[in-house]
């Protein structure tokens, strides 16, 4: 989905004269092989700068500089696209992380979810009430709500599931990490324990209600766990995880899989073997 419909009506509604494409001038640049200061592209300032696929060809290092530089380069509106891998590669709040970093250098009028991530709509810094003045900022904020390509449903049912597959790796990774501390590791084997423990508070042979229960303990386990560990070894373990040759895990995990079903098989017929 194309995100003109968008930047053309802010154009309108902030009455901007000019606007100037970040993505465009970032690619020129690496297609130049040059190196700049933030800053030095350009002196002049243009009404609307947008910026939609910038970051994919940044390390979250630069996130500093690409925000400096659409700062330095922004004289009314700012509309920055920004991708949740390289978000949640960085930070385990990716939201927060992002909407900091943006705060830091504009007023922020209006960010949501998008197609590619999270949307950003922004003024220059101190700038927002004398904007506001000249241009209705609560509209334009509808108006972006309106008119920014949305998520489809497979992509975010897509996304939900890899959020979740690395999450699992990420805490796997974490229990068995000397940096972890010994009571997180206590608390997420005991919220396995409680979990498959026969003590329960809804019988299991209650249908749909049984496992609520131990689907809870475990939820909870899991996010205290994860609230006791340094953002900084959450960071450094999401990098680990990325890492991780997924083919060749998943042929470990078969293999292993394998080994423990022909075991309990052999127990099985072991134990119900005919008495002679």
């Amino acid at each position: 989905m194309s995100y003109i419909p968008l930047v053309s009506a802010l154009l309108d509604e902030a009455d901007c004269r000019n606007c100037r494409d970040y993505d465009a001038l970032a690619y020129e640049r690496r297609q130049k092989l040059a190196i700049e200061a933030p800053g030095t592209v350009a002196q002049d300032k243009s009404d609307l700068v947008f910026s939609i696929d910038a970051l994919d060809d940044l390390e979250p290092g630069q996130i500093d500089v690409y925000l400096d530089e659409i700062a330095s380069m922004t004289g009314k509106l700012t509309l920055i696209v920004v991708h949740r891998s390289f978000a949640a590669a960085v930070a385990s709040h990716p939201t927060s992380w992002l909407l900091k970093k943006v705060g830091d250098r504009f007023d922020l009028i209006h960010f949501q979810d998008c197609e590619k991530g999270l949307l950003i709509l922004a003024c220059p810094s101190g700038e927002y009430a004398k904007l506001n003045a000249v241009a209705d900022l609560a509209a334009l904020a509808r108006t972006t709500k309106a008119l920014a390509p949305r998520e489809s449903l497979d992509r975010k049912v897509a996304r939900w599931v890899e959020v979740a597959k690395k999450g699992v790796e990420v805490r796997w990774l974490a229990f068995w990490d000397e940096r972890t501390p010994w009571a997180v590791k206590a608390i997420a084997v005991m919220a396995c324990l409680l979990a498959v423990s026969p003590i329960d508070f809804t019988p299991d042979v209650i249908p749909g209600v049984g496992f609520l229960d131990d689907l809870a303990i475990l939820a909870l386990g899991t996010i205290v766990a994860t609230r006791l560990l340094q953002p900084e070894l959450i960071a450094s373990l999401r990098g680990r995880a990325a890492s991780i040759d997924h083919s060749r895990a998943v042929r470990g995990s078969f293999a292993i899989g394998a080994i423990w079903v022909l075991a309990i098989m052999v127990t099985i017929l072991h134990a119900w073997r005919p008495v002679i």
